[in-house]
């Protein structure tokens, strides 16, 4: 479970931000939420590659 963190990490900032989204209260926040769950998607493919 430890070893795919931030890829959960990541869904659930997705989830966030598209819930937060809906709202429409507050405009930035969603946006950071992509944000940083895309940098933790990169670096959980890049950590995989790098085990390999």
């Amino acid at each position: 479970m430890l070893k795919y963190f931030l890829l959960y990490a990541g869904a659930i900032l997705v989830f966030i931000g598209a819930f937060i989204r809906h709202a429409e209260k507050v405009i930035w926040f969603p946006f950071v939420c992509y944000l940083i769950a895309a940098v933790c998607f990169i670096l959980q493919a890049l950590l995989l590659m790098r085990k390999k």
